[in-house]
């Protein structure tokens, strides 16, 4: 029962939630298999470093899917995202530095952040990500970082790489949004329709109930024992109101 709660994604009474929630579920599996598949590949190439790092990156992931089926939807979604840069930054220093190709990672973490994080948090994720890259970049320079490509690396990079990082940032985030407002009209559309679907049943009731007592009196039937019969019928429906019935059937009853 735990295992089956766990792999499903939870459902909250706010439907704002429950769509972060979702995203959240599907984001956090995806990086589970991701890292249980590279790290029997990162145990058989003995790499001690990066298999712990694995690990390390495996109980917080772990922690914040826990986070999520509690409630901590928020917090659960910024944890993670912190996670991936984090994770990022681990690989970019155990590697090449900024000419790594785990580099590229740094671009996961702000599509992460684009789908999960409000816009004040996610612009605060982007100044840690150009943060991150720049430390990185003056590590480099300074020799504090030993890479196969540390000489071609100089401070315009700073500047070069700061400037990426911002455009693709700053557009992640106006997609982000777009997004998330097409959603939201799309649940207002989705509420209209309910609404004219409910109004639709009523109408259809009402005209129903209308044509029944336009039978019993073009059949000559006991006009005021059908309206006793529709008035009990009504009391079970949605269209039930005192208003709707004369008081003369109510005094049958």
């Amino acid at each position: 029962m735990f295992v089956l709660r766990f792999l499903r994604p939870p459902i909250y009474e706010d439907e704002e939630d429950t769509r972060l929630a979702h995203a959240l579920h599907n984001i956090q599996f995806s990086l589970l298999v991701t890292a249980l598949l590279v790290l029997p590949i990162v145990i058989l190439i003995r790499e001690t470093g990066s298999a712990w790092g694995l690990v390390g990156g495996l109980v917080i992931l772990l922690f914040t899917i826990w986070l999520n089926h509690h409630g901590y939807v928020q917090v659960s979604s910024l944890l993670l995202v912190l996670l991936v840069l984090g994770v990022a930054n681990f690989l970019v220093w155990s590697g090449q530095g900024i000419h790594d190709i785990t580099s590229l990672v740094y671009a996961l973490v702000l599509i992460i952040a684009g789908l999960l994080l409000g816009r004040k948090q996610y612009f605060i994720v982007l100044c840690l990500v150009i943060l991150s890259v720049n430390f990185i970049i003056f590590a480099e320079i300074n020799g504090w970082l030993s890479t196969t490509f540390g000489q071609l690396t100089d401070y315009s990079d700073m500047w070069i790489v700061s400037a990426i990082l911002i455009a693709v940032g700053t557009t992640m985030r106006l997609l982000s949004d777009n997004l998330m407002n097409n959603l939201a009209k799309i649940r207002q559309i989705a509420g209209q329709q309910a609404h004219l679907i409910l109004e639709t049943r009523d109408q259809a009731e009402q005209l129903r109930i209308l044509n029944r007592i336009s039978l019993a009196m073009a059949s000559g039937l006991d006009l005021e024992q059908v309206l006793i019969e529709l008035y009990q019928q009504l009391k079970m429906s949605s269209l039930w109101t005192h208003s709707m019935l004369p008081w003369s059937i109510m005094k049958h009853t």
